[in-house]
């Protein structure tokens, strides 16, 4: 016998789905590893789906990740900082 879904099934298996995709991808070394190797369109759609599950500080990281290899022209560009020029200044 088939097993049929209801859309209450459904709709529960894709809110577990977005809680286990959030809680993956929310960790900052990840969003370091992948956000290089990632188009602007697809950085985008993967922190749609971390804001839409409340990770926005998340969503935020990966778009910050993924400028850092963006070229100027590029929406999300970020200038590199030099370490220098970002550590405190002692006087």
């Amino acid at each position: 016998m088939q097993r049929t879904t209801t859309p209450a099934d459904d709709t529960t298996a894709l809110a577990e789905a977005l809680e286990r995709f959030a809680e993956v991808f929310s960790h900052a070394d990840t969003h370091s590893a992948l956000g290089q190797y990632l188009a602007c369109s697809e950085a985008d759609a993967l922190a749609a789906l971390l804001a839409l599950a409340g990770r926005a500080d998340a969503a935020q990281s990966l778009i910050e990740h993924h400028g850092r290899s963006d070229e100027p022209d590029e929406n999300h560009y970020r200038k590199a900082v030099r370490a220098e020029e970002s550590a405190p200044k002692v006087q």
